[in-house]
């Protein structure tokens, strides 16, 4: 099913590109031993509802794509898919019948939710299942004057006609495979496919661990903290998290407790050595790596590294990454092409309004409309009538 309002391009997952994933992630060994194993018989799930073939077709490809992202809940994203297949189109040919348009508008907003959660979890800022399953709990439960999402739908939803509200960002990525991935990768810690060479990082890790200094350090941590408390599920001890833009310290510890001493300390003895953490004795040097967000593409570079931008990166890949979101081409000739359309969209609603009081009709109004917005005589009506559409979305 296609959200409201995004173009024929923009389709949800196809079986062809949950296969071409599958054979990305395949043709990684580090990558295809993190994919989740024992994939359920899906066409159990999908026979007992009774779909049309396409609509079965379309869920089943869901479904294999849903195995394969890695941060992804499985299970509300599979609890969603059945939903959307099976009870929604009721719910929606009732919104319709009733002209309900704000449960129409609700509808619109959890398939949005639900396609972007679809794509990769590095599109969107915030978690698009949870969401997804409070536009369900709306839909399902009647609550269609429920306010939570309100906030959401003056974003994200067309009033009226429940058309996806377009901004900037992309809805819809380029390559949404190429971000998960990225995805992949980044949760195993692997930023070496970016690299041209690896020997600036492998030179500073064997120097660091032959360092009496650093062996002095990491013995005062041992002895002052219980490490295992700190652990994660991969046996790591990390520092805190980076924040966006220029740093700040998260929090303000008043160093009371063990879990503060700990986490101060520690993060001071990363910040001298260049570390995320440690793994047992193992120190994790900071890569220099890429990372796809949903504000942008982030490109971290260690202070310990020397860094030579030909020499060191992989540009094709790095650009592969970020194009994945739709990056429209950019350059001042392009944003002055830009402003003159604009323009004539501007010329062509005004005269649209005039041709509704003159009463045109027919070949008279297009002639009108052609004239008023400075297009050739010669132009297509149907480039007109798409021009119109897009006047209509950018006013709104």
């Amino acid at each position: 099913m296609l959200v409201p309002g995004m173009s024929a391009t923009q389709k949800p997952s196809s079986s062809e590109a949950t296969e071409a994933l599958k054979v990305a992630l395949q043709a990684r060994a580090a990558l295809q031993a993190k994919i989740r194993e024992h994939e359920p018989d899906w066409t159990a799930i999908t026979t007992r509802l009774h779909l049309d073939a396409q609509d079965e077709a379309r869920l089943l490809a869901d479904l294999r794509r849903v195995w394969l992202l890695p941060f992804v809940n499985v299970e509300a994203a599979v609890d969603l898919l059945v939903f959307q297949a099976s009870r929604l189109p009721a719910l929606m040919e009732g919104f319709r019948r009733n002209a309900n348009l704000r449960g129409q508008r609700l509808v619109s907003l959890f398939e949005l939710l639900l396609r972007l959660a679809l794509q990769a979890s590095s599109v969107f800022p915030q978690n698009t299942l949870h969401l997804a399953r409070l536009a369900q709990q709306s839909l399902e439960t009647g609550m269609i004057g429920d306010d939570r999402l309100e906030p959401l739908l003056d974003l994200l939803v067309q009033p009226g006609c429940g058309e996806v509200r377009e901004g900037r960002n992309a809805f819809c990525l380029a390559d949404a495979n190429e971000v998960v991935v990225s995805e992949y990768e980044r949760s195993l810690g692997i930023a070496e496919p970016v690299w041209k060479a690896s020997n600036k990082f492998e030179s500073y890790r064997r120097d660091l661990v032959r360092s009496e200094d650093f062996q002095t350090d990491w013995a005062a941590i041992q002895r002052r903290f219980p490490l295992d408390r700190f652990r994660d599920a991969a046996g790591i001890v990390r520092r805190s998290p980076l924040p966006e833009r220029y740093w700040q310290p998260p929090t303000y510890p008043d160093l009371r407790t063990t879990r503060e001493q700990f986490q101060v300390a520690f993060d001071v003895f990363c910040w001298k050595w260049f570390l995320y953490g440690m793994r047992q004795d193992e120190p994790l040097v900071d890569k220099l790596s890429v990372t796809f967000t949903p504000f942008g593409t982030q490109i971290f570079v260690p202070g310990y590294w020397s860094l030579d931008p030909v020499r060191d990166l992989d540009w094709a890949r790095i650009l592969k990454l970020h194009r994945a979101r739709v990056v429209p081409k950019q350059g001042a000739k392009l944003a002055t092409g830009r402003e003159e359309r604009q323009r004539q969209l501007v010329r062509l609603l005004r005269a649209e309004v005039t041709a509704k009081e003159k009463r045109l009709k027919g070949l008279a109004r297009y002639r009108f409309l052609k004239q008023e917005a400075g297009l050739a005589e010669q132009t297509d009506d149907r480039q007109v009538r798409r021009m119109l559409q897009e006047a209509r979305s950018t006013r709104s």
